[in-house]
């Protein structure tokens, strides 16, 4: 492969990331399936130790795109001045490729990163609004998924505002859905449609920019196409992709199951008592880490950072279970039917994806 040079500069004390597109000769994507990345900062070319690493993440293997990252927690230790940095892919035969190169320039970051905060207008706090109705969460639906309000989504449409009245802009939120909400059936054409307008793609990255979360609600594929899903993913500019598989083997009643939390933080708090499941799929982690696994430790509900914001999988939407709440044998995050993890996210559960994207 071609060497590509690019310098880059970054401030100390943010979150940091940059896509890149590998082209052949004739302009076709370069195929980066099987490929592992590494990327170094170093003082200079013969320096010893690297001053830091990227996060290599592979968001589009199909069409060469892939991505460097360098979270807060990195960039912080990062001392101002100048810098050389590489990407290095590495193939399935283990066949070496150095294939960007540059100068880094690491600048003082004069103010501190803050995540941005939505609020209503008036309220004094991120999930607060209009009377007592709790608003956590923005809901774009496409085709037969239907947002409902009383489950804490209010819908938006294609502008990205709500259909509500009075209308509220879409930053006012701090977590935007998209997916699956209401239903096993149906697909993500529409959202696939969404996505490839321009415009689109522009706002959610700048809503990201901003510390912004969104999070895709998938389903297992007998529901909805993981293929399709995945093309959504990969146009959200994530690597993280939802397996091709549908799991129901769980220890409880009907082979229902739960997911245990596996990311902690002592700034995030998480529901920690885990997650119900039924007839899901498991998550493909990539370069993203998770948050909750499965009772046979493959992830369900991960997140992977973009810029200032996180975008969220989930590998299931529904939950049926039992109306009795004593067959549930201790099962978590249930509301009487259904799994209000899924069908209608809580505060507490705002709340850590909201610090998840300071903190995380």
């Amino acid at each position: 492969m071609a060497v590509y040079v690019n310098n880059i500069r970054l401030d100390t004390n943010s979150h940091f990331y940059r896509d890149f597109y590998l082209d052949n000769d004739d302009g076709t994507p370069v195929g980066l399936t099987s490929y592992t990345g590494a990327s170094q900062i170093r003082k200079c070319p013969e320096s010893l130790n690297a001053a830091a690493q990227f996060e290599v993440s592979f968001v589009d293997r199909d069409n060469g795109h892939f991505r460097l990252s360098l979270p807060q927690r990195k960039s912080a230790t990062l001392k101002p001045g100048r810098y050389v940095y590489d990407v290095l892919l590495t193939d399935a035969d283990g066949n070496k490729s150095i294939v960007v190169e540059g100068m880094l320039n690491a600048s003082q970051d004069i103010s501190p990163y803050t995540a941005l905060t939505y609020n209503f207008e008036g309220s004094t706090s991120p999930q607060t609004g209009y009377g007592d109705v709790i608003v956590n969460y923005a809901g774009l639906e496409t085709d037969s998924q239907q947002v409902r309000q009383g489950n804490n989504f209010y819908q938006f449409d294609g502008k990205l505002t709500t259909t509500n009245n009075p209308p509220v802009e879409s930053n006012t939120f701090g977590v935007i859905c998209m997916g699956t909400f209401t239903t096993c059936s149906g697909s993500v054409d529409d959202l696939d449609t969404f996505l490839s307008d321009a415009d689109n793609i522009e706002y959610l990255n700048n809503y990201l920019s901003g510390g912004g979360v969104i999070w895709f609600r998938g389903e297992r594929n007998s529901c909805i196409g993981n293929t399709d899903s995945n093309n959504v993913l990969a146009k959200l500019g994530t690597s993280i992709r939802i397996n091709d598989n549908v799991v129901n083997n769980g220890p409880l009643d009907g082979n229902r199951s739960y997911a245990s939390l596996v990311y902690t933080h002592e700034s995030i708090s998480f529901p920690s008592n885990g997650i119900p499941l039924n007839q899901y799929s498991t998550i493909q982690l990539n370069s993203g880490t998770s948050i909750y696994n499965d009772h046979n430790g493959d992830s369900v509900f991960a997140f992977e950072r973009k810029g200032n914001g996180i975008i969220v999988v989930s590998g299931q939407t529904l939950v049926s279970w039992p109306s009795d709440p004593n067959e549930l044998f201790g099962a978590p995050g249930h509301d009487g039917s259904n799994g209000e993890f899924w069908v209608a996210p809580t505060t507490e559960l705002y709340n850590a994806l909201r610090n998840l994207a300071f903190y995380g």
